[in-house]
């Protein structure tokens, strides 16, 4: 017999899944909290994967020298926007080099009506993978914000991480196995995030520090080949 697996890689809240994850055998989901969201929702047991990095974010020719201070790249949730827009008055106070990338409904007419601090920053457009993989290699700071409705970390944790760039982000209730105090560092409102900007701007050796030692968990355990073959492994024995 075969057996039938879906493996989500966003969260499943907010759609309509009942009527067809009971046709699956094996159902698995990018973070802890939507195992029980399932379970509550329509009675279906769900098992925990995280989604890891994808190898255009491994294998990168490193810059010679990184020209950006901070980057963030993803879509313009309300959360996201307004951290960003104050963000972006102490990013002209201190002259820092800031970019802002989403895809194609960050629409630039709009944001300098409503956010014109984000509007000086924002780049417009779809990035590839590679791309997006560079951008990073090239910042000294990459933001990741959650959504929040998620409780655990995102692909994007991993895919910078993979990259062997520092990364800031939000207080998570899970990490997915990685150690916010060794494998990136956490803020949890907009003063703390501002100090430890101006922080680690200040000290490069300290966001080299974490940096390799966020390269070395997710390269050793978390590249999505990896994380299929767990789910793989895992069919395989059980089944």
């Amino acid at each position: 017999s075969t057996t039938t697996i879906c493996w989500f890689v966003d969260s499943v809240k907010g759609g309509q899944h009942g009527e067809y994850l009971s046709c699956y055998d094996r159902i698995f989901v990018f973070e802890k909290c939507d195992v029980d969201y399932l379970r509550e929702q329509y009675h279906i047991e769900a098992e925990y994967c995280p989604v890891g990095y994808n190898s255009a974010y491994e294998k990168l020719e490193l810059p010679a020298e990184k020209d950006i201070d901070i980057v963030f790249v993803g879509s313009p949730f309300k959360n996201r926007l307004h951290i960003l827009e104050e963000l972006s008055t102490h990013v002209a106070e201190h002259q820092w080099n800031m970019r802002l990338y989403g895809r194609y409904f960050w629409k630039k007419q709009f944001f300098q009506n409503r956010y014109p601090g984000i509007a000086r920053y924002l780049q417009n457009g779809a990035v590839e993978p590679a791309a997006v993989a560079n951008l990073y290699a090239r910042s000294k700071i990459c933001l990741n914000i959650h959504l929040p409705e998620h409780k655990g970390v995102n692909p994007r944790t991993f895919e910078i991480m993979a990259t062997g760039s520092f990364q800031l982000i939000d207080v998570r209730e899970d990490y997915g196995g990685l150690d916010p105090e060794q494998d990136m560092v956490v803020f949890d409102t907009i003063t703390e995030l501002i100090e430890k900007i101006t922080y680690y701007l200040e000290h490069e050796d300290e966001r080299e520090r974490v940096a390799t030692h966020g390269r070395k968990s997710v390269i050793e355990h978390y590249s999505m080949g990896e994380c299929l073959n767990r789910i793989l492994s895992l069919c395989e024995n059980e089944g």
